[in-house]
């Protein structure tokens, strides 16, 4: 069984990775997604399970599907 920090850490790492793929910074995410730097920050550190919200307004922000943030787990 999958546990939830593994979860919570496989997104953070395939959030990071699609952000700098768009050359994109914490805080361009953050601006435009309408979610505080630290917010973004701790997601792709692991330390906070997000909402679909967040998840959602973040995948349109990338051009990703919600999915591609859970690959891997």
């Amino acid at each position: 069984m999958v546990e939830k920090q593994d979860i919570l850490n496989q997104i953070g790492t395939n959030l990071k990775e699609f952000r700098n793929s768009k050359q994109m910074s914490t805080q361009e995410l953050a601006d435009i997604t309408n979610i505080s730097k630290s917010t973004v920050v701790r997601i792709e550190n692991g330390k906070l399970n997000p909402t679909i919200v967040m998840l959602h307004r973040i995948c349109n922000t990338l051009t990703i599907n919600v999915s591609d943030l859970v690959k891997g787990v």
